[in-house]
């Protein structure tokens, strides 16, 4: 039987803490990743406080987490907006949302994939944003209207298919939760 460990970014609040909560609620270890601790505990939770806009010590974090535990499943669920009209967004804004969204996932794959591909099974989940769905101040890469299964949302176009295939108990998705209007 396969012990499961999981790391999940912003697992402190939100639907990251649904999905730790989840998780653990299946037997899972859980470390989350997030700028604060949870308010909230269990036996088999842990947590590491970083900020996820730093590219260096978010590698630094997930190194260290890989190297003292054997994880085999990502959900990077971490994410956050700056609502601006097209016009207003700045370089500042591009980079940062891009090293949350997209550069600190790759961070998060890459510590665990080493352990993955040795154990040949692995799970690796990316969540997008809603925003990818549209909104006044969502500036995102929208899929084309015939957007296959195989879609990715914005900053996940073509990250997990390229390593899926390295293990042999292989899924790699990426999440867009949908919203209902009114």
């Amino acid at each position: 039987m396969v012990h499961h460990t999981a790391i999940v970014s912003g697992g402190n609040t939100g639907i990251g803490a649904a999905i730790a909560r989840g998780l653990l609620a299946e037997g899972y270890d859980v470390i989350s990743l997030s700028r604060r601790k949870p308010d909230w505990s269990h036996p088999k939770l842990s947590s590491r406080e970083v900020d996820l806009l730093d590219a260096m010590a978010t590698r630094q974090v997930a190194t260290e987490i890989a190297a003292s535990f054997a994880i085999n499943h990502v959900v990077h669920n971490a994410g956050a907006i700056r609502p601006k009209p097209l016009e207003e967004v700045d370089d500042e804004d591009v980079g940062a949302l891009a090293q949350l969204h997209f550069g600190a996932g790759i961070a998060l794959a890459q510590a665990a994939l080493p352990n993955m591909k040795k154990a040949r099974f692995g799970r690796i989940v990316l969540s997008s944003s809603r925003a990818a769905l549209g909104a006044a101040t969502r500036t995102s890469i929208r899929p084309p209207r015939r957007a296959s299964s195989a879609w990715r949302g914005p900053g996940h176009l073509s990250l997990l298919p390229s390593e899926a295939p390295s293990m042999s108990s292989r899924r790699a998705r990426s999440a867009i939760p949908r919203c209902s209007r009114a």
